[in-house]
Parts: C-alpha cells; sequence; structure tokens
C-alpha cells in the first residue's frame, strides 16, 4: 500500500511543467519489495518527454505487523515537526529516523527486513573503515549490499580517492553481534516513540 502526493515541477530535461504522484509511504503489506530494491520510490518518469525524473524527499516505510517505522526526512524539512506527526501518526510504533540520504534510508528498511541488528552492521562498518584505514573525514558512502532474498553479501565503500566492496562476512557479524546482545540493548537500534530523537542516523 501506497501514499503518494501530487507535486507540480519544472522537467529537469524538457523543462515542461509537469505534476507527478510523488510516493510518501509505503506499507509493508506483503513481501514484494521491488519498490524498495528497485528504487521506484524514487525513480519518475516526465510524462510529456518520458525521461527520468530522480526525486528524493520525506519517505516513511512502515511494518504494520512489526509496528516498526523508518523515516527519511526530505530536505528543508522541520525535524521536530516530523518526529510530532511520527508520534500523532504512529503511536506504539518503534522508529527510526533517517536525515542523511535516501541510499542510508533503503539500508535501514533491508537491514531491518533482514533481520539484521542495526548496531552490529553499523560497528561492523566502522570496524572495516578503521582496518582499511580510511578517515571518516574522506568517507563519502558505506553501505551493506543486500540480495533481493534478503542476504547481506557485501560492503561497498565510495571515500575520496577510494572505491573498493568487500565481501560480507557472516562469522564477523555473529561475533560483533554476540557482544551487541551482551550489552542488552532493548529492540536493537530501534526506541519507542517517546523517545525517538535518540534513534537519529548521524
Amino acid at each position: 500500500m501506497y501514499k503518494t502526493t501530487m507535486l507540480s515541477l519544472a522537467c529537469p530535461h524538457c523543462k515542461n511543467k509537469i505534476k507527478l504522484n510523488k510516493y510518501e509511504a509505503f506499507q509493508k503489506d506483503s513481501n514484494d519489495m521491488s519498490m524498495i530494491f528497485d528504487d521506484s520510490l524514487v525513480k519518475y518518469s516526465c510524462p510529456l518527454c518520458h525521461n527520468e525524473i530522480i526525486i528524493v524527499g520525506h519517505l516513511v516505510f512502515y511494518d504494520l505487523a512489526r509496528k516498526i517505522v523508518i523515516v527519511l526526512i526530505g530536505a528543508g524539512e522541520n525535524e521536530k515537526a516530523v518526529i510530532e506527526s511520527i508520534n500523532k501518526n504512529f503511536e506504539g510504533f518503534k522508529a527510526r529516523i533517517i536525515n542523511t540520504s535516501y541510499a542510508d534510508f533503503k539500508e535501514k528498511v533491508l537491514i531491518m527486513e533482514s533481520n539484521l541488528n542495526d548496531i552490529a552492521c553499523e560497528i561492523y562498518k566502522n570496524k572495516v573503515l578503521n582496518e582499511l584505514n580510511i578517515d571518516h573525514n574522506d568517507l563519502k558512502s558505506i553501505h551493506i549490499v543486500i540480495t533481493r532474498d534478503l542476504k547481506p553479501i557485501g560492503i561497498v565503500i565510495n571515500a575520496k580517492d577510494y572505491s573498493k566492496t568487500i565481501e560480507f562476512s557472516e562469522s564477523i557479524y555473529y561475533d560483533i553481534k554476540s557482544k551487541v546482545d551482551e550489552l542488552d540493548v532493548a529492540d536493537e537500534y530501534y526506541n519507542n516513540i517517546d523517545t525517538i530523537e535518540k534513534a537519529r542516523c548521524n
């Protein structure tokens, strides 16, 4: 199930004024995750020239069965207002707020769907950066690659003058996860809506 809003804009290709139904929310009501994998939530087509248009903005992914919501804050959005809206519309849900990029939003959705522990995943990625001696100031992006059958297979690193994909090691991940589990962090990386500000992705 999807929620859209009508967006008026000038096509960046043909420059004509057009209207598009922009995705605002995506409810997981089946096992179909194709919209996430093929990036259809941010890819649109001009109705006149038919060229592809990328529009990244406010997005909400929610799972009613598991009562989990992941939110991407759009550029220029008031974060406090977004949090208040989530409080109102997703009472009792556990939440993850992403204020960085769509790629991070996509990764968090797939981590959730793969039943991975996000804290362990973040520690694993930091371990990789440290082993490769990559300064965080030089880092452009680092994401776990997850296949359509929800298996993590790699970690993609893009940094200044550096780009590499390494194999995702289940043994390393589970070793880290076992240590994370000992910390007794409730509900992994999710916080209750009442303390949602602590769940920001910085």
